[in-house]
């Protein structure tokens, strides 16, 4: 868990030394514009290498059976039926999520 005032601290020292990235991490927090993160299930078509996802949006993370797996852990470079893609989105593109 994070909290409110480590998450400000940690924005404040990238403030110092890389303010783009304080940039992306503000836009993350206001949800609903620019960037966001979702969540949704793959589709029966999208069974297979993970590399095989057909999307502009990149995957952060695969969550199969109560488990997040980040995008850089093995077992998530084949995705499975019933699992879930946490992506990231922009706002700016058409509104398509995949």
């Amino acid at each position: 868990m994070i909290t409110s005032s480590s998450a400000a601290g940690r924005l404040l020292g990238l403030a110092t030394t890389a303010p783009h990235i304080t940039e992306v991490l503000e836009d993350l927090l206001s949800v609903g514009s620019g960037l966001d993160i979702v969540k949704r299930p793959i589709t029966e078509e999208e069974v297979g290498p993970l590399v095989h996802l057909h999307s502009r949006n990149p995957v952060l993370a695969v969550a199969r059976d109560g488990e997040l797996m980040r995008f850089d852990d093995p077992r998530a470079s084949e995705l499975q039926r019933g699992d879930h893609v946490v992506m990231l989105i922009s706002h700016e593109d058409d509104g398509s999520q995949k």
